[in-house]
């Protein structure tokens, strides 16, 4: 039996979370979430908080309590790697002799593109550095070419798949947003962080004709990131003087079964974020027979070569444009169980739980 510690600046337990009950299975295994300065055993149950605060100086020394505390760590495995991950290895775990991975899931990659000292010395120190797509990869190799042999393709499980398969897509499940009858629900971004572009997108929605716009629903899912108030009431604020007229800020945050049913209900998806890895919400919304509208500067190639159906944007001053003519496209049967079985070959669990598992030998 393996020990794994699993480390992420991300205070959601979606993605990490789900991974970490699925490895306690097999394995013993920790999760510690930097800013909250929380460890959650999966095995045991047992949650530890080692500080209130949430200062840069108590979240680091938090860490040192961590390390206190978990003397004996087969593997630490950092996620959603930022400044804090770098400090926090560097401070505290630098020396330890446990195998040590690190991930990237999206905006964090842009930490690796400043190519600073400490950020150099962090990635030393990892016996793998871990990327869902290709692209990604390459990039990175290309910055720190002395790292080459430590970087690997793996793909993200996603869980909500499996539950995806027993839902009808005419089910809202238990959402209660009042959408009138013969809406077509577009979901604008995946989250409700800035990288979604959603002022941006808004300013290119406000140019569609008033009759065209009143055709859809337009549901901005805003549950996560915690603490971002002030962006959601400058997209409520940008809202309340477009010429939308049916819409939705949807602030909660779904888990489980309710994000099954959202992807599933979801007709028309707008993912068009300045930088990902592979977003695992859309890869959700294609398997549930969502249209997909996103960027072409956006790593997807993986869906190109597998002819699953996209409308690329160049520029956000197509976004009105491509919006129609996704609407108007005759999306059939065939190609959504094509795009859905593409989807679950490159993320269903049961295809890839090989891989993670490989990763963790006890």
């Amino acid at each position: 039996m393996a020990r794994i510690l699993l480390i992420s600046t991300v205070k959601t337990e979606t993605f990490i979370g789900d991974m970490a009950e699925k490895l306690s299975k097999d394995n013993e295994v920790w999760r510690y979430s930097i800013l909250e300065s929380k460890l959650t055993n999966y095995t045991s149950g047992q949650v530890v908080l080692f500080s209130t605060k949430n200062s840069k100086i108590s979240i680091v020394f938090s860490a040192f309590k961590l390390k206190s505390y978990l003397k004996e760590i087969d593997y630490i495995h950092y996620h959603f790697i930022n400044v804090y991950s770098v400090l926090i290895h560097l401070l505290v775990f630098n020396f330890s002799k446990c195998i040590k991975y690190a991930t990237f899931w999206g905006s964090d990659f842009s930490l690796a593109k400043k190519k600073g000292r400490l950020s150099y010395l962090f990635f030393k120190r990892m016996d793998k550095i871990l990327f869902s797509n290709g692209i990604s990869l390459k990039d990175f190799s290309s910055l720190y070419p002395k790292l080459e042999d430590k970087l690997e393709i793996i793909k993200w499980p996603l869980s909500i798949l499996e539950l995806q398969k027993n839902i009808k897509n005419t089910d809202k499940g238990v959402f209660d947003f009042n959408i009138p009858l013969g809406k077509q629900i577009v979901c604008v971004g995946t989250n409700g962080g800035k990288n979604q572009n959603h002022l941006r997108i808004i300013e290119e929605l406000n140019k569609l004709n008033t009759k065209i716009s009143d055709e859809f629903y337009f549901l901005f899912p805003a549950g996560y990131p915690k603490n971002n108030d002030i962006y959601i009431k400058e997209i409520e604020s940008k809202l309340k003087v477009s010429s939308l007229s049916f819409y939705h800020i949807d602030t909660s945050f779904h888990t489980e079964i309710d994000l099954a049913y959202y992807r599933n209900m979801t007709d028309i998806l707008i993912q068009v974020q300045n930088n990902d890895m592979f977003s695992g919400a859309m890869q959700e919304a294609i398997f549930g027979g969502a249209k997909i509208i996103t960027g072409s500067w956006l790593p997807y190639e993986i869906l190109d070569v597998n002819n699953v159906m996209l409308f690329k944007i160049d520029d956000f001053s197509q976004l009105s444009k491509t919006l129609i003519e996704a609407k108007n496209f005759e999306f059939s049967p065939e190609m959504k169980k094509h795009n859905a079985e593409v989807i679950y070959s490159l993320s269903g669990w049961e295809i890839i739980k090989k891989q993670w598992f490989g990763l963790y030998k006890s």
